[in-house]
């Protein structure tokens, strides 16, 4: 917001006839613009039957953060394999997201939008998708998914029916935990195939409703620190056998942490607080060791938060 004083001067079609006006000041609104805050990189990897595929990265070298960042991708057919829409609800400056994509057109046309200082700010841009083209023919890699599923994919809480937390395009389990994953494919399918993940998440049962594929999942965390993970799932329809992916991190939360802990810990915090309840009545005296007793359980889960934050960003 910025206050502006502007004259304005009309001139006549005969000579010397000059009319000029004076506007007094006044405020204009001069809204943030998304197209000069956010860098689009995109880049070719390689080419299938499907078509190419590209890797997209949106990188916000503003220095206000971009909340609410929506990214669709068009226009209809142009995405072969992958998500059609990237959701992101916090992009900080200097940060990056980044997508995957199986682009069947030439050109790849992006809206976008996002919240700048409160204000909402859009931006259309097309950019050109060349073919990569091998001077020999390229091996097939083993492995390596030849033909990806663009579905609907959403994972709940069993018993809340509440969508589970997620950070950008990963979803975030709760240990000793079950959940509904929801899969509704983008072509009429025959059936949907789900992998477990072994002593992680296990699939207790199998429904269809209106076309729409649902796996109860029972999920544990054999290890203390979380970890990424990715559910494949094979969807059978009349184009063939399709494969998709759904990105996971099973995690402990503080209480569960907590009762992983040895009876010596609670042991010893009840002993630490009996010697201050003793001290405070004046009945003796309050030594070090028990505000280390205190401390430890508390002091212990700030040190297991601390390190599994920092092994989960080094490990994404």
């Amino acid at each position: 917001m910025s206050r502006v004083l502007f004259k304005l001067e009309i001139v006549g079609t005969e000579p010397g006839l000059v009319s000029k006006q004076s506007a007094g000041a006044g405020r204009f609104e001069v809204k943030p613009s998304l197209r000069k805050s956010l860098d689009v990189k995109l880049q070719s990897i390689c080419t299938y039957e499907e078509g190419t595929k590209v890797a997209l990265e949106f990188r916000n070298r503003g220095a206000t953060p971009l909340e609410n960042l929506a990214i669709d991708f068009g226009p209809d057919g142009v995405v072969a394999a992958g998500k059609r829409n990237l959701r992101c609800p916090k992009l900080d400056s200097g940060h990056t997201e980044q997508i995957e994509l199986i682009v069947a057109q030439n050109r790849l046309e992006m809206v976008m939008a996002a919240n700048l200082n409160g204000k909402r700010s859009e931006w259309r841009d097309s950019r050109a998708v060349e073919p990569v083209h091998l001077e020999k023919p390229q091996r097939f890699r083993f492995l390596e998914p030849r033909r990806l599923s663009t579905d609907s994919i959403r994972i709940e809480e069993a018993d809340s029916k509440q969508s589970a937390r997620q950070d950008h395009s990963t979803y975030l389990l709760n240990a000793d935990s079950k959940y509904h994953l929801r899969i509704k494919p983008a072509h009429e399918a025959s059936s949907v195939k789900l992998e477990e993940i072994r002593n992680v998440v296990h699939v207790r049962r199998t429904e269809c409703e209106r076309g729409e594929w649902i796996f109860t999942l029972e999920v544990f965390a054999p290890q203390i620190l979380r970890r990424p993970e990715r559910l494949f799932y094979e969807v059978v329809a009349k184009e063939g056998k399709l494969s998709g992916e759904v990105p996971i991190c099973v995690r402990r939360t503080f209480w569960q942490f907590g009762a992983k802990a040895s009876e010596w810990g609670f042991l010893s915090l009840a002993s630490g607080l009996y010697g201050m309840w003793v001290w405070l009545k004046g009945s003796g005296e309050f030594e070090f060791f028990d505000l280390v007793r205190i401390l430890g359980i508390p002091g212990l889960l700030l040190a297991y938060w601390s390190v599994d934050c920092l092994q989960y960003h080094f490990r994404k």
